[in-house]
């Protein structure tokens, strides 16, 4: 299957991408696709911890906030949102 990545934030602005396709196997998580994006994009190898399974990153699939385990669909929109600092 194939989802869309879309980046917000300081993850956006370090990887000069609005967005990109990922391809994943049927039955794949939010896991997975940040796991596989990060492999694919060293850059962003510190938003996800693949030991620990942290990510300071909020995930969003098609609109909704998710957990790392929620399941995707092919064609999902992973919205990937990194922190950002101010006030």
């Amino acid at each position: 299957m194939t989802i869309v990545v879309q980046l917000f934030g300081p993850l956006r602005e370090r990887l000069g991408l609005d967005e990109t396709p990922l391809a994943l196997p049927d039955g794949a998580t939010a896991r997975d696709a940040l796991a596989a994006f990060v492999a694919a994009h060293s850059e962003a190898a510190d938003y996800y911890d693949a030991k620990t399974g942290r990510t300071p990153l909020m995930l969003i699939v098609d609109g909704e906030r998710v957990a790392l385990d929620a399941a995707l669909a092919d064609g999902a929109a992973l919205l990937l949102v990194s922190p950002m600092a101010g006030g």
